[in-house]
C-alpha cells in the first residue's frame, strides 16, 4: 500500500471493499461516478481509485495511468482541485500527485502533459495556500511530481507559486530547527 492507505484517506473505500480487489477495468466506471457532483458514491469511488493507485506500480501503474487518461479522468481530477470539500480535495490531490509520479506510472509524462492542457495549474496553485495542512501537503507532492516536467516547472513559477513554496520551505526549516533545539534542551 502507499501513502493513501497509510494516511487513512481511503478508509471509506477500504471499509466497503474489505478484502475485495478493484479491477483495473473498473477505472472508467469509477471516473464516471466521480465526475457526478451529486452522486452518493462519489467519495467512496475516489477512495477506491486512491487505493488502486496506491497499490499500482510497474506495468499495472502504466495500465492504470493509461486508463485514467483515456477515460477523461484527468480533466475530472483537475476540476476537483477547485472543490470546496477538503476531503474530496485531498483525495483528488493524492491522485494527481501519484498519477504524476514515475514511480506509479512510467508514462507519467503523458499525464503531466494532459494535466497542463486541462489548466490544472489554475486550481493547483491556490491549494498551496489552503487552510487545511493536509491539502497543502498533497499540493506540495503534486507540485513536486509535476515539476519534474520542464513545462510544469515553468508554469508553476509563472503562476506565482515560487514565493509560497519558499515560505513553506522556510517554515519547515524553522520547525526542524526548533525541534532540534528542543531536543538538545531536553537532553541537558
Amino acid at each position: 500500500a502507499g501513502c493513501c492507505a497509510a494516511s487513512g484517506l481511503c478508509a471509506c473505500a477500504r471499509a466497503t471493499m474489505a478484502d475485495d480487489v478493484v479491477p483495473l477495468s473498473a477505472v472508467p466506471i469509477l471516473l464516471q461516478i466521480i465526475a457526478q457532483p451529486g452522486h452518493p458514491s462519489r467519495e467512496e469511488s475516489l477512495g477506491m481509485l486512491c487505493d488502486l493507485v496506491a497499490s499500482s506500480f510497474g506495468q499495472d501503474g502504466m495500465i492504470l495511468g493509461d486508463s485514467v487518461r483515456t477515460s477523461g479522468g484527468l480533466l475530472t481530477l483537475s476540476w476537483l482541485l477547485a472543490d470546496p470539500d477538503s476531503e474530496l480535495l485531498k483525495l483528488a490531490l493524492f491522485l494527481v500527485a501519484n498519477l504524476s509520479s514515475d514511480a506509479v506510472d512510467g508514462n507519467s509524462h503523458l499525464t503531466k502533459a494532459l494535466l497542463l492542457q486541462c489548466g490544472t495549474e489554475f486550481r493547483l496553485v491556490p491549494c498551496l495556500s489552503h487552510e487545511d495542512v493536509d491539502v497543502v501537503t498533497y499540493s506540495l507532492a503534486s507540485v513536486q511530481n509535476l515539476s519534474h516536467d520542464e513545462d510544469w516547472a515553468r508554469v508553476i513559477v509563472e503562476h506565482g507559486a515560487e514565493p509560497r513554496l519558499e515560505e513553506l520551505v522556510d517554515h519547515a526549516d524553522n520547525g526542524a530547527a526548533r525541534h532540534e533545539e528542543g531536543g538538545r534542551l531536553s537532553q541537558g
